[in-house]
């Protein structure tokens, strides 16, 4: 041997696709960093009828989601109907074009997301969870293929 080392293969750029577990400690401490720093941040819940997860991790939704968003945003993986995404220093109004980035191979399935920030709508993990799975109910109940913002 020559003492060259064997490298693995460099990650996609991209968030990182994390367990609920590590999803819900992460926001804990973004809200956290965000009160100090005084940024904004926001969840994004996203459902609907999409294809089945394929063999590769990296070609799930979750895979494809993480894909589109800034490394900095993180994805936690809800199946093949669903992501929740964190996205860190994103603002409302930046929330759609971010959702459809995310849904580029998608817009012909059936779709409903919903979304809340910090600090506008809530201001604590349990109360931007709840927001924005709420307005995914109602974007569900209202007929799919857009997204409710927390107001």
């Amino acid at each position: 041997m020559t003492g060259l080392r064997a490298q693995s293969a460099p990650l996609p750029p991209g968030a990182r696709v994390v367990d609920a577990v590590v999803f819900h400690t992460l926001l804990e401490m973004e809200i956290a960093k965000a009160q100090r720093l005084r940024y904004c941040l926001a969840v994004l819940c996203l459902a609907g009828q999409f294809p089945p997860d394929a063999d590769d991790p990296v070609d799930s939704l979750a895979g494809l989601a993480a894909r589109r968003i800034r490394s900095t945003d993180v994805v936690l993986d809800r199946g093949p109907a669903g992501v929740v995404l964190l996205l860190i220093d994103a603002d409302v109004g930046a929330l759609p074009a971010i959702l459809h980035r995310v849904i580029a191979d998608f817009r012909a399935a059936s779709w409903s997301a919903g979304a809340s920030a910090y600090p506008k709508n809530a201001s604590n993990s349990d109360e931007l969870l709840a927001q924005a799975a709420s307005m995914l109910s109602e974007a569900e109940r209202d007929g799919g293929q857009q997204l409710f913002l927390q107001r």
